[in-house]
């Protein structure tokens, strides 16, 4: 490949479809991965740290970062590249408004112990996000979507991800797809 490529063309998997409505949204953790946050900065997408309220650099370099996604959008390569089947992104089909995704996704940030300390949840970690989503009653994953429509998370071995949704009835539904390794 040159040195762009598009999610669509670079490989089979959630981006494969426009979806009807929503749009396609990355959280990068860009303390696994800087490199990929400073090709964002310079590729002209919208993005945001989930840790800042006001752009604050403080912890810009180790901070979750949302962005929103066009699949048929020219992407660096370097991107692509490293984001497939990484261990330190997930992908979501959510609400257009960038603002309203990142307020359910500060939500997650924290959760309570049983012994009432608050701690930090990388839901933001594939490998995290497909352990935890099968342990949720549908009580539970109704809060944790909010308008959220599916999230995405590689598996370790990067060729498969693994689509999470509620069905009609608040269940958990998980889909699996094969990557460009495995395609």
């Amino acid at each position: 490949m040159g040195d762009t490529g598009t999610l669509a063309t670079y490989a089979p998997g959630p981006w494969h479809r426009r979806p009807d409505h929503g749009a396609l949204f990355a959280v990068y953790d860009a303390a696994a991965a800087s490199e990929v946050l400073r090709e964002l900065a310079g590729s002209g997408e919208p993005f945001v740290s989930l840790f800042q309220e006001r752009g604050e650099p403080v912890l810009d370099e180790v901070a979750p970062h949302l962005v929103r996604l066009d699949p048929w959008r020219p992407w660096p390569q370097k991107v692509l590249d490293v984001a497939w089947g990484s261990a330190w992104a997930i992908f979501l089909h959510g609400p257009e408004d960038l603002q309203r995704v990142r307020k359910q996704l500060r939500r997650l940030l924290t959760v309570e112990l049983p012994d009432a300390r608050q701690v930090m949840f990388r839901f933001y970690d594939p490998q995290v996000l497909s352990a935890y989503l099968p342990t949720c009653t549908p009580a539970e994953l109704g809060p944790f979507f909010g308008p959220i429509e599916a999230f995405y998370a590689f598996r370790a071995e990067g060729e498969v991800v693994d689509v999470f949704r509620r069905d009609a009835h608040g269940q958990l539904a998980v889909e699996s797809r094969r990557g460009p390794a495995g395609a």
